[in-house]
């Protein structure tokens, strides 16, 4: 089955310097049924490296007004300068 994966790509939150995935899950929950937190990454920014975790959705269709709506509320409620996503076409099964 043709299916959509988007990747939400998360540093550490500006302020405290530490991952809060917690405060994302209540954002996610709202708006899809099940998604994946991968809890052990490191990334860099500006050249510098930090913690990191990323989030993928696998949907077979993809709402870009919804994912840009919850790209939003997660910089907010995560104080990021940014958070890069990106949507890939997969084959997958449920």
């Amino acid at each position: 089955m043709h299916m959509q994966q988007i990747t939400f790509y998360i540093g550490e939150n500006n302020t405290t310097h530490k991952r809060e995935y917690s405060k994302a899950i209540p954002i996610l929950n709202h708006y899809f049924d099940g998604y994946n937190i991968n809890k052990s990454q490191a990334g860099f920014w500006k050249g510098t490296q930090e913690k990191c975790y990323t989030i993928s959705i696998i949907q077979p269709d993809i709402n870009m007004l919804k994912i840009r709506e919850v790209q939003g509320k997660l910089k907010d409620a995560l104080q990021q300068e940014s958070i890069l996503y990106t949507m890939t076409q997969i084959q997958a099964e449920f």
